[in-house]
């Protein structure tokens, strides 16, 4: 249960934390050969890849993501 002094506390943190913008997002896929084959049960592969999300805002602050998976979709449905 919140008291009087949490809901105050959030109220100040909320109107103290200064207004970031997020104003880029860019998309990176990476592929390199592998020097051997890789296999698992469903598959070979000669290669790896990785997609990796990069976030700029207005205070110069720049955030990244990663994944393997969603380069293509991601491109496609923004």
């Amino acid at each position: 249960m919140k008291t009087d002094v949490d809901v105050e506390t959030s109220q100040m943190r909320r109107e103290a934390a200064p207004r970031i913008r997020i104003t880029g997002v860019n998309i990176h896929q990476l592929r390199a050969p592998l020097s051997r084959r890789f296999g698992w049960s469903l598959n070979w592969t000669d290669h790896r890849t990785a997609t990796l999300v990069e976030v700029t805002t207005d205070a110069g602050l720049t955030g990244w993501g990663d994944g393997n998976w969603g380069g293509e979709r991601l491109l496609q449905h923004p």
